[in-house]
């Protein structure tokens, strides 16, 4: 069942002039979803992204590493935009496909996220008891937020799918980064969510007029 994976939610493109915080290699990208699969006993990841270079090269790695992966296969821009952003797409399907995966996401058992409002909408959507982290978070360790046990074999229903293997030995140790500029191993957290990591007052200042969405949805 998808309360047992991991939903994974990658905003970058335009987004990336907006907010430093989304600014992740995809090194970096990959080892956070192993290491939060892993501390969560995820069944696997389901990947979403607004890049599909980035999408599917993530879906590759991964499953090269014997982590469970499955996306929906949406409509994106070749053109490094965001798809609601390229005239040449369908707004229809892409307005469809951002809706489905906002659903998937929600059905699943945790979120792990870039900023984004797609993000948002998953969290709005699930059920009480969500649980939502952003990329720089530390995975958590103890073993009762565990939502999961050994990767199963069957994919989601109406999903792509990858490998039915998981990851045998995975660091769960991720420096956090401020999600304002994105600086490695910040001091500051943010008291209303405990999600957003900063390195000085003056950049939670600078996020919080977007991090206050978030924020607020997750109280």
């Amino acid at each position: 069942p998808l309360s047992q994976w991991l939903a994974v939610h990658i905003r970058q493109t335009d987004k990336l002039e907006q907010c430093q915080a989304n600014r992740i290699s995809r090194a970096a990208l990959a080892a956070q979803i192993r290491a939060f699969c892993t501390a969560l006993s995820c069944r696997g990841a389901l990947v979403c992204s607004d890049d599909p270079s980035l999408k599917q090269a993530l879906l590759q790695e991964l499953e090269a590493s014997g982590l469970c992966v499955a996306h929906h296969d949406s409509l994106l821009s070749a053109n490094g935009l965001p798809s609601h952003k390229d005239e040449a797409l369908d707004r229809r399907r892409n307005a469809e496909d951002v809706l489905v995966e906002a659903l998937l996401m929600a059905q699943c058992g945790a979120l792990l996220s870039t900023w984004s409002n797609v993000s948002v909408a998953a969290v709005y959507f699930s059920p009480p008891g969500y649980r939502h982290y952003l990329f720089g978070d530390d995975p958590p360790a103890s073993p009762q937020h565990a939502i999961g046990s050994a990767c199963a074999t069957a994919m989601p229903a109406g999903m792509a799918g990858g490998a039915t293997s998981c990851s045998s030995s995975v660091s769960t140790s991720v420096p956090g980064f401020c999600s304002a500029c994105g600086a490695s191993q910040p001091q500051l957290r943010c008291s209303g969510c405990a999600s957003a990591f900063y390195c000085r007052k003056g950049c939670q200042r600078t996020a919080w007029p977007e991090h206050k969405v978030a924020c607020n949805a997750g109280r």
